[in-house]
């Protein structure tokens, strides 16, 4: 006995997780023992800390005062284990769901059609999969990941990426920097990679803001193009190549002073650039970050 406790105070997080995994329960009584048990043996307790509780049933922290459980389902499951039912009461259970018409869900999986039971997760919850292993888990997204593949859209089977119809701020921001400069645009323009670029692709670039009589790509860069910079010189270099002149902001919060200043400044070399720009000669220039 005292070989499993000194194995279940070197695992566990807290003195009251230790005594709900060696008693069962916790209270005045057994927590002074095992203060005493720890005292006579000397043993280092300095990885417990007295103010987490961790639930018996999934192991994670109780953040609730004065709970031991870390919800009602978690502690229904617990009791439930200990519960045991005798063969009179579970008669009595199966006529009551006979009287009521109560009949077990069957689950059969969506990929080979066999009746399966679902996983029991961590917090007591029944799992939403639809498919039985792992196996046909990865047969459905083979399939899904088809119905959206290259040779789908080629085939016409499949339409491809559509333009997004909702903009950003900063996108919203910029509509009203260019109708204030009198310069005609247009949002998300689609370009087509194979029609209007030759290259032997599917789908299209849209652009933030093209300006047709300069050929002007105008692009608001968000936080997400920090790790896109590959992609995005790629594209340029494509664009670029087929006679469009590009131009990138890296786009700042105008909540600050200081942020006001920085797009203030990109406004006014973005407009040196338009001036200057003529749609014969491509161009490529990116905002100071």
């Amino acid at each position: 006995m005292e070989k499993n406790l000194f194995e279940i105070i070197n695992t566990s997080k807290s003195k009251n997780d230790v005594l709900l995994k060696y008693f069962g329960y916790n209270n005045k009584r057994v927590y002074n023992e095992l203060n005493d048990f720890i005292n006579k043996n000397n043993i280092d307790v300095s990885h417990l800390r007295k103010k987490i509780k961790c639930c018996p049933n999934c192991n994670t922290i109780v953040v609730k005062k004065g709970n031991i459980f870390c919800n009602s389902s978690c502690s229904a499951s617990f009791n439930n284990k200990r519960r045991t039912l005798t063969d009179i009461t579970k008669n009595k259970i199966s006529e009551s769901q006979q009287k009521r018409g109560y009949k077990k869900r069957e689950y059969i999986c969506i990929v080979c059609g066999e009746k399966f039971t679902p996983i029991r997760r961590s917090k007591g919850k029944l799992s939403s999969s639809k498919c039985c292993s792992d196996v046909c888990r990865k047969n459905i997204k083979i399939q899904n990941s088809k119905k959206g593949s290259t040779k789908s859209i080629l085939n016409g089977t499949h339409k491809g990426w559509s333009t997004r119809n909702i903009l950003s701020y900063p996108e919203r921001f910029f509509i009203k920097v260019l109708n204030n400069n009198n310069i005609k645009f247009e949002t998300n323009f689609p370009v087509n990679k194979k029609k209007d670029l030759g290259l032997d692709e599917p789908y299209s670039y849209f652009l933030d803001f093209y300006i047709e009589n300069k050929k002007i790509d105008l692009e608001i860069d968000g936080k997400q193009h920090d790790y896109r910079k590959v992609h995005d010189d790629k594209r340029d270099n494509n664009l670029i190549n087929n006679g469009f002149n590009v131009y990138r902001i890296k786009w700042k919060s105008i909540n600050s002073v200081k942020g006001k200043e920085y797009i203030k400044h990109e406004i006014d070399k973005f407009l040196e650039f338009y001036n200057k720009c003529a749609c014969i000669a491509p161009r490529y220039e990116r905002g100071e970050a």
